[in-house]
């Protein structure tokens, strides 16, 4: 059995002003470091880590890169890892898609199994590689606990598949919050989540500062 400390990148601009990023390599905002720091203190003090491994974008590499520092480890950047390729919706806010796309972006809130980003993935799409590196990653770690840093929209698709949702149910995932940690137990094809997106180390600091919770939070 291997267990797996899911972690999503700390704060960006783009997140905290509900702007669609997909895979743009943005970086944390001052606030994203410092929740980056607490989650490593945490994970520090709850897990000896085996390895790391991490979306290529450097939001979060730079997440699980101090859990790497501490113990002696390199991070394995996979690019399977990524967040969902949200097509011609990069960059753009929430308020203006809603607003001039309002069928296409009712599509994604109501039946995000169904909806597909203009020239970029759907949910199935970002569930099936995720999958695919998540079990590759158990396979080549068999035994050990390894930190993996990605994304919410990543983490959401991999939890509807592990709690056996349909597509459509994918926002019946509870939020993926900055810098929280989802730790599943994976063995051979099967897995168990032991928490999703559990944020209780960031209490102080996101009190700081306004953080998304809508239901839809934005990837």
């Amino acid at each position: 059995m291997t267990t797996l400390l899911l972690i999503r990148h700390g704060q960006t601009e783009y997140n905290n002003s509900r702007r669609f990023t997909g895979q743009n390599d943005i970086a944390m905002s001052p606030h994203g470091y410092l929740q980056v720091k607490a989650t490593a203190e945490h994970v520090i003090g709850l897990y000896h880590v085996d390895a790391v491994y991490s979306s290529d974008l450097q939001r979060a590499m730079n997440t699980v890169d101090p859990i790497a520092k501490h113990f002696a480890l390199s991070v394995k950047p996979m690019r399977e890892l990524r967040e969902t390729d949200v097509g011609a919706w990069q960059d753009r806010f929430v308020t203006e898609i809603s607003e001039h796309e309002h069928e296409l972006f009712a599509l994604y809130e109501n039946s995000p199994g169904q909806f597909r980003f203009p020239g970029g993935e759907n949910y199935r799409d970002v569930q099936a590689r995720a999958l695919r590196a998540v079990r590759q990653i158990a396979a080549e770690q068999a035994g050990r606990t390894v930190a993996v840093g990605t994304h919410g929209g990543l983490i959401r698709a991999l939890c509807c598949a592990w709690l056996g949702y349909e597509a459509d149910d994918y926002f019946k995932v509870p939020i993926i919050s900055n810098a929280s940690i989802t730790v599943a137990e994976i063995d051979g094809e099967s897995a168990r989540l032991k928490q999703i997106g559990d944020n209780a180390h960031l209490e102080e600091i996101n009190k700081q500062k306004t953080t998304d919770t809508s239901r839809t939070v934005v990837v």
